[in-house]
């Protein structure tokens, strides 16, 4: 999240517009990551319980 508002800023004063495109993707790959990981884990412990 820090380099996606780090990036923002340093577009603002002229950087490239890919910095802030990088964000987006690495931030975008995280949560994708978070999501499919919390749905195993939920999907492993329902398994469990029966």
């Amino acid at each position: 999240m820090l380099l996606l508002v780090v990036a923002v800023r340093d577009y603002r004063s002229g950087a490239s517009v890919l910095w802030v495109a990088a964000g987006v993707v690495i931030l975008a790959v995280t949560l994708y990551a978070l999501v499919r990981d919390v749905r195993r884990l939920r999907a492993e412990a329902g398994t469990a319980d029966r």
